[in-house]
């Protein structure tokens, strides 16, 4: 076995750099291959996995549904706007495999969305309107006496660029193709896998989920399911990285009763489970104007307060010339969230606003009057201004200035503090102090939030 492991490791290696053709592999090692452990699970994250943009990026857009397709289906969508979303990577090529390939309909493998978008109803329109199909050249190896799922192996030897043109003409909407959709809101995407596994009744450990936020898959291992971090969607590379990964777990016994202890451990102590969590800033710092809100405050000079809220207060306020004030990205989940979920709360992380808005006041009154809620609900409703654990809110020559401040105000070091900004004068200004500081110059965006959280997360794995 130790010289076939290692056959196969060199063959998977050459094959992915295109050196070799399946021919070059010996059928008995296609043949073990095919035998390889598969999950009797695979979950699947939807927003930026599966497809992107987000759904709350169209609905800040106003766009949503609804959704056409371009073409076949098979890549593109518009909304009702004409912004598009796409099928990224093989997602639809990998979709159609589970539920069509024999290896994985032999074990009756089952394929669920796993999805904290905040729009579900979107997300099911979505599904319904793309089309999943099999690999490009499946029919053809088929024709030269292979099995259908032979063309996805490590051993195919094409490339990611080899997955299109897809085959449109079997396609199968992907809404139609999965066992089970758990698609909402919640503090760990853990309290989703224990449903699945309840609903189910397949172990943890014969689960497989791939999911482009790092601490997603951070957090859902620690259960025992094997994570793939996909932070350029589910492209056919990551797919054969996992499934290798997870065979091989499936083939070491050592490993098997590692993953075991591990599990083990981590469910009977919650001080380890927070230990192989992705390490979050004590102090979070956000800037108000052109990251939290747009327009800037000075921008309304002729206007201003007092100001009047607009729905439910989560989007928009007008000021009294009529000029709207528009929260930015997904600014008021951000907010809500740091404040109330565990794993910030249990480190009692703090929230500041770090700026230098020309118009305090007016900057105040708009914290008191919009509203942050949680991610995917309309309530609770609590107004920013309530959430702050404190505010630097005045002008200075730079904002060093604000956070020696902060440092002396919580006693909390540079280094444990995140600052989102979106001008690049001020984060280059307090990044020398050891903040780490993240740009966001079209505002506090999911993407960009996330981008900050994983940037911190690995300068401060140990």
């Amino acid at each position: 076995m130790c010289a076939r492991l290692s056959f196969v490791s060199r063959s998977r290696s050459l094959a992915r750099a295109g050196r070799v053709s399946r021919n070059d592999v010996p059928t008995n090692t296609r043949n073990w291959l095919r035998s390889m452990a598969l999950p009797k699970l695979v979950a699947l994250d939807l927003d930026d996995t599966v497809w992107h943009p987000d759904m709350i990026d169209l609905a800040s857009a106003n766009g949503g549904p609804p959704f056409t397709a371009v073409g076949d289906g098979t890549r593109l969508l518009n909304d009702n706007f004409g912004h598009q979303v796409k099928l990224l990577g093989a997602a639809g090529n990998v979709v159609h495999e589970i539920k069509h390939d024999r290896r994985w309909t032999q074990q009756d493998t089952k394929l669920v969305w796993v999805s904290m978008c905040d729009e579900p109803e979107w997300a099911q329109l979505a599904l319904g309107k793309f089309m999943a199909t099999p690999w490009a050249g499946s029919t053809a190896e088929r024709a030269e006496g292979e099995d259908s799922h032979s063309s996805c192996t490590p051993a195919a030897a094409r490339s990611d660029d080899d997955a299109p043109p897809l085959n449109a003409q079997t396609g199968v909407p992907m809404g139609t193709l999965a066992d089970a959709s758990y698609i909402y809101d919640s503090s760990s995407k853990i309290r989703h896998f224990q449903q699945v596994q309840e609903e189910f009744q397949i172990p943890f450990e014969e689960m497989m989920f791939f999911d482009n936020m790092r601490y997603h898959v951070q957090d859902v291992a620690r259960i025992g399911v094997h994570c793939v971090h996909c932070p350029d969607g589910l492209t056919k590379e990551k797919w054969l990285q996992g499934l290798d990964e997870y065979a091989a777990r499936k083939e070491t016994t050592v490993g098997q009763r590692v993953a075991s202890l591990l599990a083990c451990a981590v469910s009977s102590c919650s001080a380890f489970g927070r230990a192989v969590m992705m390490a979050l800033p004590k102090l979070v710092a956000l800037d108000l104007d052109g990251t939290v809100w747009h327009p800037d405050m000075y921008m309304l000079w002729g206007g201003g307060a007092p100001f009047t809220v607009e729905g439910d207060g989560t989007r928009r306020l007008k000021d009294r010339s009529g000029q709207h004030v528009e929260l930015l990205g997904i600014a008021g989940h951000i907010i809500h969230e740091v404040k109330h979920e565990p794993k910030w709360t249990e480190q009692d992380t703090k929230l500041v606003w770090v700026s230098t808005c020309d118009e305090p006041s007016w900057a105040d009154e708009c914290l008191h009057k919009f509203n942050a809620t949680p991610q995917g609900k309309k309530e609770p409703r609590i107004p920013l201004k309530q959430l702050a654990d404190g505010e630097y809110i005045y002008s200075a020559a730079s904002k060093q200035d604000h956070f020696k401040r902060v440092k002396r105000e919580f006693g909390i070091p540079f280094e444990e503090m995140i600052f989102y900004d979106n001008q690049m004068n001020n984060i280059s200004s307090v990044s020398r102090l050891g903040v780490h500081c993240v740009y966001c110059p079209d505002g506090l965006t999911k993407s960009v939030w996330q981008k900050g959280l994983d940037e911190y997360g690995k300068k401060h794995a140990a």
